[in-house]
């Protein structure tokens, strides 16, 4: 394990990028990954280069045909992604910035372009599969790509024995609380993370185009009023946790576009092997420039306390194919590491909506539940949860106002959910344009064993909706009802699993039965 708990927090106002980087140098070791800065464009942008997706077609045809045993062969590269990945929590963001860096650095060796820079795609600016990815190994579905599990099995599973002798006392430690024991378990979470052969992805050439729910939770309307709008990490990266492999909670951009866009796409991007498919790449890519967004509008946009920096992220391997850990810390500055972003989507709302007089700390208006239990997630799908009213005051200003759900998550991850303020008729049929309409919340991860399960803390800020209903009249009093309608997404699990691991994991708590809604909280600050 990397030890660098003293690592400083480097993101404080008044540090220059240069500062930055020597104190990143100074303290760990880490160098940035290309010497000077590179600019990551959008994959979409009119000037977007040419040259950038060959080099990546040249560096991923390159590692797809690397074998099993080098650390850089593709599919050992999203093998990492199953090892140790964290979601519903607040490291996903530091978590996926150092992978897709490494990446980045190995396409660059195995392209041969020293140039090159990962390109996101602006899922916002166009909400459908960018045309390039459907053509040549871009395409899961490619014939360079290994999609048979038994095949997969023979050629692999001699690298991941020598993988599990290779690894130390803190990295077994890991892989035992999650309820891995032996390569062959590892093996089996791997496999079971594989769709159909003819399933790679969900979406088609000539059906490119985002479900409506994930075009909603991806539209600038969602973007910049509820992922953008926070004013704290704690309320944009997701819930706090003891460590990064338990879920405890997500906030809008983990909730919204990030777990949508993977279950949209599905295949392969609906589970933990979601790298094999070369889109997760420029997916996370704008996952992390929406990050970089945010970071930049904040007076301190550091978690609080000493936690989040000195966190672990033990099972990366750098383009030599060394053991490369890091931690959270390391990953706050983006200069720092050598790269920034061209703009793209999405505006940080100006400080204006904040309203100074009021308290810093939250106060819980808890929403009764129609019959005052937890509420089925399954048995009502396609169905409309309501729940009473919560008064509040007009003179609660409506930017200071968010929602929060407590839901222990559906196994299931097709179940999805529609959130809607004052509409008593919601249904699936509801327009997603209904201004009475907050958001839609994915699941992602539930079907993945090696994850420690609990109640899931869902926040959405809803001040933006207050704030329309009001203007538009739609709202009889100040009083506010929450629906959440029930509904089964398109299939997005793999649709053809390897039996999971029988035993459970050793740390946090396992899945729920079918998924239940626990309660719903009006948060105002």
């Amino acid at each position: 394990m990397l030890n660098n708990t003293s690592l400083p927090r480097l993101s404080r106002r008044g540090l220059g990028a240069g500062a930055i980087a020597a104190a990143v140098i100074g303290s760990t070791g880490v160098r940035p990954a290309y010497a000077g800065s590179v600019v990551r464009m959008s994959v979409t942008d009119a000037g977007f280069p040419a040259k950038t997706l060959d080099s990546y077609k040249k560096g991923i045809a390159a590692m797809l045909a690397l074998p099993p045993e080098d650390p850089a062969n593709w599919y050992r590269q999203a093998i990492i992604h199953v090892l140790d990945c964290p979601h519903s929590n607040w490291w996903l963001l530091p978590w996926h910035r150092a992978y897709i860096l490494r990446l980045e650095s190995l396409i660059r060796k195995y392209s041969g372009d020293p140039d090159f820079a990962l390109p996101y795609w602006d899922w916002t600016a166009t909400p459908k599969v960018p045309d390039a990815f459907w053509d040549g190994v871009l395409n899961p579905a490619d014939p360079a790509y290994v999609t048979d599990k038994k095949l997969f099995k023979t050629q692999f599973q001699p690298a991941l024995d020598s993988l599990w002798a290779s690894f130390n006392a803190d990295q077994q430690g890991w892989m035992q609380k999650r309820g891995i024991k032996s390569s062959s378990d590892l093996m089996n979470q791997v496999v079971s993370q594989f769709p159909r052969a003819n399933n790679t992805r969900t979406l088609t050439k000539a059906n490119p185009d985002l479900t409506p729910t994930a075009q909603a939770a991806v539209s600038i309307d969602t973007i910049n009023n509820q992922v953008l709008s926070p004013t704290s990490f704690t309320d944009f990266g997701s819930n706090t946790a003891d460590n990064h492999d338990l879920m405890t909670g997500s906030d809008a951009l983990e909730s919204q576009p990030h777990n949508n866009v993977h279950n949209a796409i599905s295949g392969f991007m609906a589970g933990f092997m979601s790298p094999v498919d070369p889109i997760f790449w420029l997916h996370h890519a704008n996952v992390d420039r929406l990050w970089s967004v945010w970071t930049a509008a904040q007076t301190d946009p550091l978690p609080p306390g000493n936690a989040w920096p000195k966190e672990p992220f033990d099972f990366f391997f750098n383009a030599a194919g060394q053991p490369d850990p890091t931690t959270a810390g390391a990953q706050e500055s983006t200069t720092a590491l050598g790269y920034t972003y061209q703009t793209g989507s999405g505006t940080v709302p100006k400080s204006t909506t904040l309203v100074a007089s009021q308290p810093p700390k939250v106060r819980a208006f808890s929403a009764a539940r129609v019959n005052n239990a937890p509420l089925s997630l399954a048995s009502n799908v396609d169905g409309t949860i309501a729940l009473a009213g919560v008064p509040t005051s007009p003179t609660i200003a409506p930017a200071s106002m968010s929602i929060q759900l407590t839901v222990t998550r559906p196994p299931n991850p097709n179940i999805g959910l529609l959130v809607f303020l004052n509409l008593p008729n919601a249904s699936p049929s509801t327009p997603l344009t209904d201004p009475h309409f907050v958001g839609p919340i994915a699941f992602f991860g539930s079907d993945h064993p090696g994850m420690a399960h609990g109640p899931l803390k869902i926040t959405l800020p809803i001040g933006h909706v207050v704030s329309r209903l009001r203007a538009a009249k739609l709202m009889s009093s100040d009083s506010i009802t929450v629906q959440v309608v029930t509904v089964a997404e398109t299939p997005s699990a793999p649709a053809d699993v390897t039996p999971l691991m029988a035993e459970p994991m050793q740390h946090g708590l396992a899945m729920g039965g079918e998924g239940v809604l626990n309660s719903v909280k009006i948060l105002v600050r």
